[in-house]
């Protein structure tokens, strides 16, 4: 069976087939914008580039606490205290960007990034255990991490679904900024909206449990 279309049925296809390449052209700039900063985020964290980290951070955080008082939470948590010390893994991991999603009443588009982070932690005054050095191993398990001792005060730690928040609205001037998935700080809750919570929280388990499917034992 032949169809034939009139004028007016071929300016409305040619103008629908233009609309969603323009679509897809634009999905794909986001993507690789985002991928260009996902790339520029392990660089800063192996080079310990504090200032860039900060200024790639969405600035809703600095309403609750200062540039400068934040610095000293950042080289803690990279680098460590008197207490311990931390090396992170110098390899960029291998990670996983989502599609971009869109509030459209907050005119905020917003992804996600998944990816493994390790790092060695050296303690500095203490020494462990078997015991102990179990129970470590199993608290930490609990919280998504797995850990192996390599002497009785360095362990190897493997945070195995790290995820980061991206967002771009006008407390951006629409520009991509990140924050760190951490549904246990109230901060987060103060700082993202309830839409993209919910998402981030089903995002989060869904990737955690495709991640145990794939360490299953085939059947």
């Amino acid at each position: 069976m032949n169809f034939k279309l009139n004028l007016k049925q071929c300016i409305a296809l040619i103008t629908c087939l233009i609309i969603t390449i323009s679509i897809n052209a634009q999905v794909n700039s986001e993507e690789k914008k985002l991928d260009s900063i996902t790339l520029k985020m392990f660089k800063d964290v192996n080079a310990l580039d504090f200032e860039s980290i900060m200024d790639m951070t969405y600035p809703k955080v600095f309403e609750i606490a200062s540039k400068d008082m934040l610095l000293p939470v950042y080289k803690s948590m990279f680098l460590g205290n008197d207490e311990y010390k931390i090396t992170i893994d110098k390899n960029i991991p291998a990670y996983k960007i989502s599609e971009v999603f869109r509030v459209d009443s907050l005119q905020l588009d917003y992804a996600f990034v998944n990816y493994k982070m390790k790092m060695q932690m050296e303690f500095l005054n203490q020494e462990f255990d078997e015991d102990t050095k179990d129970l470590m191993k199993n608290m930490m398990k609990t919280q998504g991490m797995s850990v192996s001792f390599i002497s009785d005060n360095t362990l190897d730690v493997v945070m195995e679904n790290s995820m980061t928040l991206f967002l771009k609205d006008n407390n951006t001037e629409q520009q991509w900024k990140m924050l760190n998935y951490t549904p246990d700080s109230p901060m987060f809750f103060q700082i993202v909206p309830t839409l993209v919570i919910e998402k981030a929280k089903e995002h989060f388990q869904n990737n955690m449990l495709e991640e145990s499917k794939q360490k299953a034992p085939k059947k």
